[in-house]
């Protein structure tokens, strides 16, 4: 990942990404415009009050008509202004979520994995917005603020500039304290961003477990720690108000001063004739737009800070390493060796989870892999998918090096069916067809027949039209298991990885799911991560994995009749279905 950013170096990079530089190059120079439209309209004010008092018709109409056309002139570029900025806002803002999504859907696993998914939503939602608000307005009044100052310091000069030089004494002391008391609003800022990100996760582990929140009577627990993280969240807002309410208190402060001075010291010149009324009076008016635009500026800096602090965490996204691109797609041949790990060790973060793993699975074999929770089994799965590339030793597919493979590419002549099946929200006709994307309607039947899938989604109303519910919760998690195993089915890969497919399953669905399975295994190489041990009887193979290292080896059968780990695990989860069943019984 690329260094963090200065405010500078966001705000460059932030107007680069963005294409439709024109509409915001149009928006900045009408806000110049509106800048100079403040100076000349004091101008016109001045002459008007002038021409009024002398009895001067002619020049008073005149000034009538000249304030008129700037007034029209200003709704225009008003109108034009904020219709390009919110064209560009728009646009840049919607290519910039895209450029995220599409950065997310590239991360590693490993990096998916570091962060929850509620802190990648705020960075989509609350971060992107920050930006856009940014891109709307704090960008135009970073300036436009600026300018007018400048214009009217200029203009007041003019006007006179001894008391110019009086009433504007104070403003170098507001723009110092612009500059001092906005810098900690960075820290505080992105404090706040982030705890959003945890109150977002909260926020979404709560809906997601809502089951198990009601079951097991937590919502006490879950909402002491959403009050928790909602509390942080505010004490970093309450931070930053806090600085914005200095600042804003301090230059409202600082604001009255230069008023005061021109009433007192223009006053009495207008009195002696020192300056006309009308020139007092623009005085006055055009004051207003420097002090004004100075007092506000703490404020737009320390807003301006916490929309970079914004950009940057968006930016943290993009500049995250992608998934390894590289490799070549191979053309796979029946038979050989389709699976071979050669010495691979694994560890997550500082934990080794695979230790000197060695293992070869042969074209058509179905292997089980067994052994107890956090042996590294999954892992293995994952190793085989190339979720990770942080491994050492040899991993060959298909006869060639997971490194020579393009990971897209091998993945092609995979199927996945896993424990915790993801439906997408959308019809079960849609969520099968994600096997592959050009298959027919006939033929996304027969994978649903050959899934045991056909009755049951027949007989719900719509049909394969049925929209299914977040994550699937209009079924049950058999009928989620056959549309995974029917989206498989048409995907029709050589090889199948099962990660406990039945576990979760009632003794039923489990019948109808592994039908479908045995079926569908015909033929074909599987590697299945067993939780049931009593359904991979007629594995080729049953590999033993305990503290990452295979340690037997066997069918079934022989297994038990050695009576070491498998035969333990066997026996223990024997007998926990036969208490099960008795209590059933009772």
């Amino acid at each position: 990942m690329k260094n963090k950013g200065t405010m500078q170096g966001n705000f460059k990079r932030l107007v680069k990404i963005i294409p439709n530089k024109g509409l915001l190059i149009v928006a900045i120079i009408l806000i110049v415009w509106q800048s100079i439209s403040k100076i000349i309209f004091s101008h016109f004010l001045r002459e008007f009050i002038d021409t009024a008092l002398a009895r001067d018709i002619k020049g008073f109409m005149s000034v009538v008509y000249l304030m008129s056309g700037v007034m029209i002139v200003e709704i225009i570029t008003v109108y034009v202004r904020r219709k390009a900025s919110g064209k560009y806002s728009e646009k840049g803002v919607a290519i910039l979520r895209t450029m995220t999504a599409k950065r997310l859907a590239q991360l590693p696993v490993a990096e998916l994995e570091a962060k929850h998914s509620g802190d990648y939503i705020s960075r989509m939602t609350n971060d992107i917005n920050r930006v856009r608000e940014f891109i709307v307005t704090t960008i135009f009044y970073l300036i436009y603020y600026p300018l007018t100052s400048i214009g009217a310091l200029l203009y007041l000069s003019i006007l006179n500039w001894k008391l110019t030089l009086v009433t504007s004494c104070v403003t170098p002391l507001i723009l110092l304290t612009a500059s001092l008391l906005s810098k900690p609003i960075t820290k505080y800022m992105k404090q706040r961003q982030e705890q959003l990100g945890i109150v977002n996760s909260l926020a979404q582990d709560s809906i997601s477990g809502i089951e198990v929140a009601r079951s097991f009577g937590l919502h006490k627990c879950l909402e002491e720690k959403y009050s928790d993280a909602v509390a942080l969240s505010v004490k970093s807002a309450k931070a930053v108000a806090k600085r914005n309410g200095i600042m804003r208190g301090f230059s409202e402060v600082l604001n009255f001063v230069p008023f005061i001075i021109c009433f007192v010291i223009g006053g009495y010149w207008a009195i002696n004739g020192e300056m006309t009324p009308g020139s007092l009076l623009a005085f006055i008016n055009l004051l207003n737009n420097l002090t004004f635009p100075v007092s506000m500026l703490p404020e737009i800096i320390g807003r301006t800070r916490g929309d970079m602090v914004a950009a940057e965490r968006v930016f943290e996204i993009l500049d995250h390493s992608l998934e390894r691109e590289t490799g070549e797609s191979f053309e796979i041949t029946e038979g050989g060796q389709v699976i071979q790990f050669i010495d691979v060790d694994f560890a997550y973060v500082d934990q080794l989870v695979l230790n000197k793993l060695s293992l070869e699975i042969n074209h058509g074999e179905m292997v089980a892999l067994v052994g107890p929770s956090g042996g590294g089994k999954s892992t293995i799965v994952k190793l085989i998918q190339g979720y990770y590339d942080n491994y050492r030793g040899q991993i060959n597919l298909f006869a060639k090096s997971m490194q020579e493979w393009n990971l897209s590419a091998v993945r092609e002549h995979m199927a996945l069916v896993a424990q915790d099946i993801y439906l997408f929200p959308g019809t079960i006709k849609e969520n099968i067809g994600y096997g592959n994307p050009d298959a027919s309607e006939d033929e996304i039947i027969a994978a649903a027949k050959a899934a045991n899938a056909h009755q049951f989604i027949t007989e719900l109303n719509n049909g394969y039209e049925t929209r299914v519910g977040e994550l699937g919760g209009k079924l049950s998690g058999g009928e989620k298991q056959r549309l995974s195993i029917a989206r498989a089915i048409l995907k029709n890969a050589p090889l199948l990885l099962l990660d406990e497919a039945t576990s979760a399953l009632d003794t039923g669905s489990e019948m109808l799911v592994q039908q479908a399975l045995d079926k569908f295994m015909k033929d074909r190489t599987t590697v299945v991560i067993a939780h049931r041990l009593s359904t991979i009887r007629n594995a080729d193979r049953v590999l033993v994995i305990d503290q990452g290292k295979i340690v037997e080896v066997g069918i079934h059968e022989e297994l038990l009749e050695k009576g070491g780990l498998y035969s333990q695990l066997y026996l223990r989860q024997l007998e926990n279905e036969q208490r099960t069943a008795k209590r059933e019984v009772v």
